[in-house]
């Protein structure tokens, strides 16, 4: 009788959208729950990319080394360290959604601009490769490292200012209110 009741119970998986039929709000908390592994994967997707570029000032930092320019080894690590604090930034960010029973609804229009500000980082993701490409190009010609190390230095804190931006909006919105982001 026991693998009888399994069994009629097993044979009834797939059927959520019944369930979603008749729990008031059961498919908005659907809905969350996609846009929550949406942005998890986005996320995801960012840091990765972010990852690949810091891995890439490693290399450049041999070849510094190689051409005697140990004078500028502590530049590029704080330069290392400040770019993995941007990417933990990233990593652990409040997410862009909210569950059934979070007391903070995030949707529509809000989610765009958080959207936005995500979309924002895989354009920093370019210019990152750029700067990283023009401090390689330095290190090569052995001259401006300075200033390519200077460079890439004021985009990645132009990067970290530009997403705590966006925590400023999630804040926003958990207060009901329109955050000045030009303060």
């Amino acid at each position: 009788m026991p693998e009888d009741l399994y069994e009629k119970i097993v044979s009834r998986r797939g059927t959520m959208g019944k369930i979603g039929e008749r729990i008031p709000g059961y498919r908005g908390y659907q809905e969350a729950e996609a846009r929550r592994e949406a942005d998890r994967q986005l996320r995801d997707y960012i840091v990765q990319k972010f990852q690949e570029q810091l891995q890439r000032i490693a290399p450049i930092e041999k070849s510094m080394l190689r051409g005697g320019g140990i004078a500028w080894i502590d530049d590029t690590a704080a330069l290392k360290t400040l770019i993995q604090t941007f990417i933990d930034k990233i990593r652990t960010a409040a997410r862009g959604y909210a569950g059934l029973f979070s007391s903070v609804k995030v949707e529509g229009e809000e989610l765009a601009r958080l959207y936005a500000f995500d979309e924002a980082m895989l354009g920093y993701v370019d210019d990152f490769a750029a700067q990283i490409d023009a401090l390689d190009t330095a290190v090569l010609n052995n001259e401006a490292i300075a200033a390519a190390i200077h460079s890439l230095d004021a985009l990645t804190r132009e990067a970290i200012q530009a997403f705590d931006m966006r925590k400023q909006v999630m804040l926003g919105i958990a207060e009901g209110t329109e955050p000045d982001l030009f303060d």
